[in-house]
């Protein structure tokens, strides 16, 4: 996801690789300022940001919030997303990791899709799979 610290491309790609996942509590956060305890630097709560918040339960809720996955996540809204594709100039944010019922999902008025590829997720969501095939348009790139 692009939670809260996440504003340019550069963000992610200069992050150092091999990346070290911080160590981090999995209680939930009482607040927004409770979001990202103990971690000292920037790259860790970009990191964080990337790898566990979700985009908010519709596009009708804005703006950023915490998550009921735990402590050190957040959830990002439609507003979010608009700001960072406008910002980095994109059409549209490819993301997985969250088990949605058809196996794909838009949101933010088709700014960001969520594709999850598992069949009935843990034998129990009951949920379709799915997968994403991109064509180079080879007139405009």
């Amino acid at each position: 996801g692009i939670g809260d610290n996440i504003r340019t491309l550069d963000d992610l790609s200069s992050i150092p690789k091999p990346i070290t996942i911080p160590a981090c509590s999995v209680a939930p956060a009482a607040s927004t300022e409770e979001l990202y305890p103990g971690t000292t630097c920037r790259r860790e709560r970009v990191i964080l940001d990337a790898l566990w918040s979700d985009p908010t339960e519709n596009d009708n809720v804005l703006g950023v919030h915490l998550s009921p996955r735990g402590q050190s996540t957040c959830r990002f809204g439609p507003d979010r997303v608009a700001e960072f594709c406008e910002r980095n100039d994109l059409k549209l944010i490819i993301r997985a990791h969250e088990c949605v019922k058809s196996g794909h999902e838009y949101f933010a008025s088709g700014l960001l899709l969520t594709v999850f590829s598992a069949t009935n997720y843990c034998n129990v969501y009951q949920n379709d799979g799915a997968m994403i095939v991109l064509v180079v348009d080879p007139e405009t790139g």
